[in-house]
């Protein structure tokens, strides 16, 4: 279990200093991932604390039960004190009790001599599970076993495949409460100490080329294979881990990094980690690498998200996994995904040497490496007003693995959104929510997105209609939405104007064996509201 991160620095004296926790510095141990709206946490979980001057020390726990105060640093959750395995002035690594009492308001209190900090409150206290990764990044190769039929255990790695058929032991921390299983002790295995509740989903999903734009023609992803865990429980020996048993599907994915992630109660999926798998076990072999680009001009325009204004950008996605498939087609599209930024596994990007782009009134630029979401893209922040209506190109000087080209589009026309939407709009689940709006191409389609994020997932579903409706409204069947993942909460409405798919230019390379495709989409994002 790691106890300590790269983040960790030297004990410094801070005497007289008030500590403070960093804002969204409350995360999983496991993954350093959180809530969409806020720190989300659970009873027995481990939670890693990030700030200044939360100790005068670096101190690790060296007996269990575990301290609840270590250098005269303690934590209390909701009144409630927190064992300790371990502070330092810049993190603290507490497990959250379990015995907070029902209905209290959760909220964090890291106390030292020098005083206490404000206040944070769990934006939720329910389940947050991320796996242990071997190396203390939250990403990459995760704390998994092999469990061979004939009962042999031993670390998954490379070469050390796992084969369908075998169990995988996954190692984390956020499940929820455990039967026998006390804070600050470790956990039992005599009986062992299991978990109360839903049994989780294991996923082993597919490499898929990159989510076009246009969602609802291109549904993003593609159906995983999953298998629920034979056991959920706290890991025996150790304090505040959660271990899953899950039996490997007979037509899992085979390769070094299967992407596997865990998901519970519908709301709550862990980051991917790369799984190596192979009939029969042995050194993994991955399929023939699939590749596959997406070229994207985007006007974003965002009020009541946290970054109100306008952006315009062109970001290039050109990227190679094993086994890598074509995205299909559909009509509408709903889904969800991990909010965190680990990077799918196995994804890597390509060599296409240095990419210029212009268009109207502005000259050539050049799309420089950028992270989205975890990935490595090339991307050029262009001035304001470069995205209009007018041609488009790309030029890429030619690289190790994909040779030189010109790529041009034809941008159509935004919107004018006529509905108003101001943050604090409260919206009624049983009346039908109407969008009017104004302009558009008449080959070009409004794609509407009802977006809400819950614990690590965010869920949405899009509906495509023309530009040229100029509205749309959400209906209402027996006083509910159908089929819409939204519950009472905080809620997002993005609208995006795409073209038609048959108006896209098409990109063609031999570095490209799924080809590719080059588009463009106006974004219009509407944040702060709620269902209620």
């Amino acid at each position: 279990m790691r106890l300590v991160s790269v983040l960790l620095v030297a004990a410094t004296t801070a005497v007289g200093q008030k500590p403070v926790i960093y804002p969204g510095g409350i995360v999983n141990a496991a993954s350093y991932a959180s809530g969409n709206r806020g720190p989300y946490a659970i009873g027995g979980s481990i939670a890693s604390i990030f700030g200044n001057n939360l100790a005068t020390q670096t101190l690790t726990a060296d007996s269990v039960p575990l301290p609840t105060m270590l250098g005269g640093t303690s934590i209390s959750v909701a009144g409630v004190p927190a064992p300790l395995f371990f502070v330092s002035p810049g993190q603290i690594n507490i497990q959250i009790p379990s015995s907070v009492p029902l209905g209290a308001d959760p909220v964090i209190v890291v106390s030292t001599l020098a005083g206490t900090t404000e206040p944070v409150r769990l934006d939720d206290y329910g389940p947050n599970f991320g796996v242990f990764s071997l190396d203390g990044s939250g990403c990459g190769r995760g704390a998994v076993l092999n469990i061979r039929q004939d009962g042999n255990v031993s670390l998954n790695s490379p070469s050390n495949a796992a084969s369908p058929g075998d169990f995988l032991a996954i190692f984390g921390t956020g499940m929820g409460a455990a039967r026998n299983a006390p804070d600050g002790v470790p956990a039992p295995s005599d009986p062992p100490a299991v978990f109360v509740g839903a049994t989780p989903v294991t996923f082993f999903k597919p490499y898929l080329a990159p989510p076009p734009y246009n969602a609802p023609f291109e549904l993003s992803p593609l159906q995983p294979v999953f298998e629920r865990a034979t056991f959920v429980g706290r890991a025996p020996g150790l304090v505040g881990v959660d271990q899953l048993n899950v039996q490997i599907p007979e037509n899992a994915p085979e390769g070094c990094t299967v992407p596997v992630t865990t998901a519970y109660l519908d709301t709550f999926l862990s980051q991917p980690v790369p799984v190596a798998i192979r009939s029969g076990g042995g050194s993994c072999v991955d399929p023939p690498l699939g590749s596959y680009g997406l070229l994207t001009w985007e006007r974003t325009i965002t009020s009541g998200a946290g970054a109100d204004g306008e952006t315009e950008t062109f970001t290039a996605i050109l990227t190679a996994a094993p086994g890598m498939q074509a995205p299909p087609t559909r009509e509408t599209s709903s889904e969800s995904q991990y909010a965190g930024f680990c990077p799918t596994p196995g994804h890597r990007p390509l060599d296409a040497g240095t990419l210029t782009v212009q268009g109207p009134g502005f000259g050539p630029a050049e799309a420089v490496a950028a992270l989205d979401k975890g990935h490595r893209v090339l991307r050029a922040t262009l001035p304001r007003g470069s995205i209009q209506p007018g041609q488009f190109e790309v030029r890429a000087g030619g690289g190790a693995e994909i040779s030189a080209f010109e790529s041009s589009v034809r941008i159509g026309s935004g919107i004018q959104v006529a509905t108003p939407f101001p943050p604090g709009t409260h919206l009624s689940p049983v009346d039908p929510i109407t969008l009017k709006w104004t302009g558009g191409d008449p080959d070009g389609w409004v794609i509407v997105n009802f977006v809400h994020p819950s614990g690590t997932l965010i869920f949405s579903r899009s509906y495509p209609v023309r530009a040229t409706a100029g509205t749309f409204t959400l209906p209402v069947l027996g006083g509910q939405y159908p089929h819409l993942p939204l519950p009472s909460g905080a809620t997002e409405i993005v609208l995006e104007v795409t073209p038609d798919p048959s108006m896209e230019t098409v990109l063609t390379d031999p570095g490209l064996s799924l080809g590719g495709r080059h588009t463009w989409k106006y974004t219009y994002r509407y944040g702060g509201l709620w269902i209620d």
